[in-house]
């Protein structure tokens, strides 16, 4: 058999699944590199919040109730947030927005639309021991039957020894 012989669709089709496969190389490649600016975006937007003085006014309200004289306790949450007690309310807040910007995290990681890389760096601060310590018992006071599961997926993720969190129990 010579080379004249060859029929020329055998040399299409190959040429042709030569290309379809660079395509499908090179899309993977962009489709990854998206991802990475997506999480890079998100990242800095999560970081930018989190500097923001709102969010620094709800870090410091929660470390405030945590170090109040009774320990802050979560029992003594509730009754003070009923009778409308003005720091117990600036303690809800801050146990909302505190709550909302960890969880909204867990849940894109969770539903794998973040790595976890992505979802260990915008959670590696301070406030995340805020979140497990304060946000979290509090929530669990004013609402008994709270679905913990995003604060357990953020927990295994090693940014906080497991021994550490007692509020999850």
């Amino acid at each position: 058999m010579n080379f004249a012989e060859i029929d020329t669709s055998l040399i299409f089709a190959t040429g042709s699944t030569l290309v379809a496969a660079l395509a499908a190389y090179f899309s993977y490649r962009s489709a990854k590199a998206t991802l990475y600016a997506y999480e890079a975006h998100l990242i800095s937007d999560y970081a930018e919040k989190y500097a923001a003085p709102a969010f620094l006014s709800h870090l410091r309200a929660l470390r405030k109730w945590s170090d109040r004289e009774t320990g802050g306790s979560a029992a003594d949450f509730v009754p003070l947030l009923s009778s409308g007690d003005a720091f117990a309310a600036e303690v809800d807040s801050a146990r909302r927005a505190i709550k909302m910007h960890y969880e909204s995290v867990g849940r894109l990681g969770r539903a794998r639309y973040l790595r976890r890389r992505a979802v260990r760096e915008i959670c590696s601060s301070a406030g995340l021991d805020l979140y497990f310590d304060v946000a979290i018992p509090l929530t669990k006071e004013l609402n008994p039957g709270l679905d913990v599961s995003i604060a357990k997926y953020l927990a295994g993720l090693g940014l906080k020894r497991q021994t550490e969190i007692r509020s999850l129990s």
